[in-house]
């Protein structure tokens, strides 16, 4: 059976502008619910919107390119038009982030539901359904129900409406998510998501496996998602940005500009991880096969025998050896290193290049390159021993 979405943007915020436009996480409101929608296989996505300003169109196009099948509408016949008589249609009210489990849960039932929290101080605002319960916000509909609304609609406001006959058609009442950031919110000022957003910029951080990015680079990686969240940047970009920072270094090290090589590398450190996070907003993924993400440590192996190379017209084959050792040290590691006993302290990309910055630093770019070679040699002899025992 079809499954569209019913997604409304009427009611304006304090300050007068759209309240499906006020930012969450770093991005409007509604964007956050369409894109929730949509992973949940949505299609067609309905927006009801007035008159939408430029802000909410130019968001709408981009959604689109994005794959999303969006439209407008501005009347409740306009809606009813766009869905099948036998569609079921996800109905997301008016400045509410829905709780994205539940969301997703209520798209696979096959029968109308709405999803209703208490009756108590905490949802006051929520819209009441009967003495002891409200309206999460969040229901599941039938195309026809919405075409029966909009032929009887009138001047009354259309997600209301329809809320009101669908308790009366026996749609299931379902208890909605509770407790520590589980539930769904209303927003209606800037302030309503703040603590939602640090909630959900939190939750976009997954595990940290080099020592290096969890204790060095955290704060950076935190304000990085935090600016580029509320851009326009697609995550994809990110990670191939930190791609070919580290295809840069390669040629600095064979032209001899060795900090300029290390400054590369540094700068593409954390750009995978904050690509994943904002990815993560956005409910998407950027999964670890991804070519732009396959491709950093071949890259970084590859600037590493530049550098032996570079460092061949002064220290001969050696420099060149201890290069090739510490890349095949390093490629036999990667199997054995993915939930290993002290993984974090084992060799790693990130850490093999904060380390070379100090001894590049102090201008000891052989000593550099023979003590990571140590390090890469050393943590395959452990792991390969944590794995026996």
């Amino acid at each position: 059976m079809a499954l569209g979405a019913l997604v409304t943007a009427i009611d304006d915020s304090d300050d007068g502008g759209l309240r499906a436009l006020l930012p969450v996480a770093g991005r409007p409101l509604v964007e956050l619910q369409l894109r929730a929608v949509g992973a949940a296989g949505a299609s067609p996505i309905v927006v009801l919107v007035d008159d939408p300003p430029v802000g909410l169109t130019g968001l709408l196009d981009r959604l689109r390119g994005e794959g999303l099948n969006i439209v407008t509408a501005q009347d409740a016949a306009d809606v009813a038009a766009r869905f099948e008589a036998d569609a079921l249609v996800i109905q997301v009210a008016d400045g509410i982030v829905p709780d994205l489990a539940q969301l997703q849960a209520l798209a696979g039932v096959g029968t109308p539901q709405i999803v209703t929290v208490p009756d108590k101080d905490a949802h006051e605002r929520f819209e009441r359904i009967d003495l002891t319960r409200r309206w999460a916000g969040l229901s599941l509909v039938e195309g026809r129900d919405i075409g029966g609304t909009a032929a009887m609609l009138g001047e009354w406001d259309l997600s209301s409406t329809l809320l009101r006959r669908s308790v009366q058609a026996g749609a299931e009442l379902v208890a909605g998510e509770e407790g520590e950031g589980r539930g769904p919110l209303l927003v209606e000022t800037p302030a309503d998501a703040a603590d939602y957003s640090r909630r959900m910029l939190a939750a976009s951080k997954g595990e940290r496996r080099d020592w290096v990015a969890r204790y060095v680079t955290p704060w950076l990686e935190d304000f990085l998602t935090e600016k580029l969240s509320a851009s326009g940047i697609r995550p994809g970009w990110i990670a191939l940005a930190g791609l070919l920072l580290g295809a840069l270094a390669i040629p600095a090290f064979l032209l001899g500009y060795g900090l300029a090589a290390v400054a590369a590398l540094l700068l593409s450190m954390p750009l995978d991880l904050v690509a994943r996070r904002i990815a993560s907003l956005r409910l998407r993924t950027i999964g670890p096969k991804d070519w732009r993400l396959a491709l950093r440590w071949p890259l970084v192996g590859t600037a590493f025998l530049a550098l032996g190379w570079w460092l061949f017209a002064s220290a001969g084959w050696g420099a060149m050896m201890a290069a090739l050792s510490l890349v095949v040290f390093a490629e036999a590691l990667r199997p054995l290193r993915e939930g290993a006993k002290l993984e974090t302290w084992l060799f790693a990309r990130r850490p093999a290049i904060l380390l070379l910055l100090a001894f590049g630093l102090a201008g000891q770019w052989l000593l550099g390159l023979l003590a990571l070679t140590a390090y890469a040699g050393g943590s395959l002899i452990l792991a390969q021993r944590l794995r026996a025992t």
